[in-house]
């Protein structure tokens, strides 16, 4: 099974303590230490499913993020173990994430993508008492790194392909992400910003990112920094590496190539399959999706040598639309890719030409989200899951596609106010959160717990330089950018520092809502 690591510099220690904790309560004598019954039926129960499906279930959920990990000190002579519910949430999450019908309980379908070659970078942070970034509260920077030319180079090689070969994948590798964004990459003989090394066994990593023979893990990458070892990538040198696509000859070395160099670049993975950051190294067609190319430009811009094509002469004479202003509760994408502007109870459609969907009659929110909510407070799209979150009087509604989720909807408690709009925004780590926005303060919302985060609320002014209190809307639009409506000026938001850009704000409507006036 082919699989990568994406070891950032703080995932050295918890990538390690992942890969150590096997459970091993047989070997403990009664005088050492007393099993309870539940912990024994627990480990008994751990035992059947590993007997069952091959493998052991709650040491993958730990691993990839869905289950905390058990810490391997014993307190007051107590062995800590999961519960039956803790498990049940993290398969139903797990599924979630890989877009499985959300049971919580193992089946076929769910184990056959759990034994899907994959990446051993864990999928979800949040609930990973080891993780770096489950007490962040909010940062307004990528991990990125801070100039656009790079440099590297090749100091260990593998036997399995040429030299000049070898160049010429890598070039080709690099080149992927400089026609897409403001980098530039330059071989070099010196100290290089990413160096790529061809390694055997524990290489000096930890035992959390040693290779395992041929198969399974064939590399694993550093995120940006100022360590002397961010940004460098290192492969398996046991693998079957190969530059033929075709699975059955080997690992392709340019799909691994181009994947960890995204993760060299800052980018974690994705859950589109369509994408290079995917977690497996199953595609054939290695071309950047166009999430890819978004995610890299959030982070280094576009390439300036590419230019847009000229606007027909038709758009080019049309009159700049009067100023207008729109009432909303709130404004979002929609799975199908329309905008939806809620005002009360009902919607207004907007389709993707930014032309506006005349009906019969209005439109309820209740005829296109069945089940849900009269009216709304806030509401936010996730695209990459496709999951729509709505407020409204302390109840919280998610939907995937169009579709109400098991166990919604919820009551929640936390919030001083009522919201006034929702936006995702990705955080330092590139991990996606939701934020909602009240009069002059903002909140995080945990999308696993479904609770306010602890550590806010915060000042909206200190970290979104020039928006104006009260926001009526928001959404992050196609083109990467964070969009904020208040009556009739539109902001917009640069996704790097959270500034309003230099030219907003402007007149209602933007340029991507065309007849909305």
């Amino acid at each position: 099974m082919f699989q990568c690591m994406y070891a950032g510099i703080f995932g050295i220690t918890h990538d390690s303590e992942i890969a150590n904790n096997n459970f091993h309560f047989e070997r403990r004598s009664r005088n050492q230490l007393k099993v309870s019954s539940e912990e024994r039926e627990y480990i008994n129960q751990r035992k059947r499913l590993e007997l069952r499906w091959g493998f052991d279930v709650d040491e993958y959920l730990e691993k990839y993020g869905y289950l905390r990990t058990i810490p391997r000190e014993i307190s007051n002579r107590k062995i800590q173990v999961h519960s039956k519910l803790d498990r049940k949430h993290a398969i139903r999450l797990y599924q979630e994430f890989f877009g499985l019908k959300s049971t919580g309980g193992l089946n076929k379908k769910t184990v056959k993508v759990m034994k899907e070659p994959r990446c051993a970078f864990p999928d979800q942070r949040e609930d990973d008492p080891y993780s770096p970034v489950r007490n962040f509260h909010f940062y307004r920077y990528y991990p990125r790194w801070r100039r656009s030319i790079l440099t590297w180079r090749v100091s260990k090689y593998t036997k399995k392909i040429s030299p000049l070969g070898l160049w010429k994948t890598l070039k080709k590798a690099f080149n992927t992400w400089s026609s897409v964004t403001g980098l530039r990459f330059l071989y070099t003989r010196q100290t290089p910003d990413i160096q790529i090394d061809f390694e055997h066994g524990n290489h000096g990593d930890g035992a959390g990112l040693a290779f395992d023979e041929k198969g399974r893990v064939v590399g694993h990458a550093f995120g940006p920094g100022t360590y002397t070892i961010s940004g460098d990538i290192h492969l398996d040198t046991d693998e079957d590496w190969t530059l033929d696509v075709d699975p059955k000859s080997g690992v392709n070395l340019l799909g691994v190539a181009i994947h960890e160099i995204g993760h060299a670049l800052g980018l974690v993975h994705s859950r589109d399959p369509r994408s290079v950051m995917y977690p497996a190294f199953v595609r054939t067609n290695l071309d950047l999706s166009q999430e890819d190319i978004e995610n890299a430009q959030i982070l280094y811009g576009p390439n300036p040598e590419v230019k847009d094509p000229p606007l027909p002469a038709k758009e080019l004479t049309t009159v700049a639309p009067k100023a207008c202003e729109i009432n909303m509760d709130d404004i979002e994408l929609g799975p199908d890719g329309y905008t939806y502007i809620f005002r009360k109870s009902h919607l207004t459609q907007i389709d993707q030409r930014g032309k506006l969907v005349r009906t019969p009659k209005k439109v309820k929110i209740t005829d296109i989200y069945k089940n849900g909510p009269p009216e709304v407070d806030a509401v936010s799209f996730l695209e990459e899951r496709k999951q729509t979150y709505m407020f409204y009087n302390n109840t919280i509604w998610r939907y995937t596609n169009f579709d109400l989720d098991f166990g919604y909807p919820k009551a929640f408690k936390g919030l001083p106010e009522v919201p006034r709009c929702a936006t995702f925004i990705r955080d330092k780590y590139g991990i996606t959160r939701l934020f909602l926005f009240g009069v002059d303060l903002f909140w995080e919302w945990s999308t696993v717990k479904d609770v306010v985060r602890a550590g806010y609320p915060l000042q909206t002014a200190e970290y979104f330089h020039g928006l104006q209190k009260s926001p009526e809307g928001s959404l992050r639009w196609k083109d990467g950018y964070i969009y904020f409506f208040k009556k009739d000026k539109v902001f917009k938001v640069h996704p790097n520092d959270y500034s309003v850009l230099n030219t907003y704000p402007k007149p209602m409507p933007p340029e991507w809502m065309l007849d909305i006036c």
